[in-house]
């Protein structure tokens, strides 16, 4: 069934379907990351502990693996943010001096960048048809 615009202003129909893709892009981009995480895995925990949030959340943000604390909140509602409260991921992702780098949330946004664009696409598609 395709919905009919409700709303003379395109930014308030789209503006309620902008959580949804977003919440569709965070758990995609989450899911790579994750594995990507896996590759140089000890124990596990900053794997365990990747999480995405929209600034729209009331509760903690949504991740599969159930991490504990809050990463944070984006302060607009056109924003997912992706990452770990892990003190140390920032030192697996870039490196160190002594230690070399094991990306895994930059190679994660990037090998989905196009699919971000798709995302929102398929989502107003979905509402109002093609």
């Amino acid at each position: 069934m395709l919905r009919k615009w409700t709303s003379k202003d395109p930014k308030t129909e789209f503006g309620q379907l902008l959580p949804k893709a977003l919440r569709t892009i965070g758990s995609v981009i989450l899911g790579q990351a994750m594995q990507f995480a896996s590759g140089n895995v000890k124990t596990g925990r900053l794997r365990g502990s990747l999480t995405f949030a929209l600034q729209d959340q009331q509760s903690k943000p949504q991740s599969p693996a159930g991490a504990g604390d809050v990463i944070g909140r984006p302060s607009v509602n056109d924003e997912v943010w992706i990452g770990t409260n892990v003190e140390y991921g920032p030192y697996v992702e870039y490196g160190t001096r002594r230690s070399k780098a094991y990306p895994y949330l930059r190679p994660a946004f990037d090998m989905n960048r196009k699919n971000v664009a798709k995302i929102l696409r398929d989502t107003i598609e979905a509402e109002y048809g093609k």
